[in-house]
């Protein structure tokens, strides 16, 4: 299991994130948790120009960082993440995988 949700919870650690996903064409299960090819998550002070220098591909800012836990505003509603949340649900995880 991986996709967006669960590369933003490995990515926040401590700093937090609030994330709106209401303009995804997709359903909300599979912009969370598709792990298909071709996408990626890039944390940076200067979004402006990352978007830039990324002119030629589909990209979109969908958050920011900052807070504590993590929130993701989805067409549905809002889901809200604790860092103790995702501190539990990723070792959990983690475990999963290596058992």
């Amino acid at each position: 299991m991986g996709g967006l949700a669960v590369t933003l919870c490995e990515m926040i650690g401590s700093v937090g994130a609030d994330i709106d996903l209401r303009g995804s064409q997709l359903r909300d299960d599979d912009t969370l948790f598709s792990e298909s090819c071709g996408r990626m998550v890039i944390a940076t002070q200067k979004p402006a120009k990352v978007i830039d220098m990324l002119s030629d591909i589909t990209c979109s800012v969908i958050g920011k960082t900052g807070g504590d836990g993590l929130t993701i505003t989805t067409s549905k509603g809002i889901i809200e993440l604790s860092p103790d949340d995702i501190d539990q649900a990723t070792g959990n995880l983690s475990r999963m995988m290596t058992d």
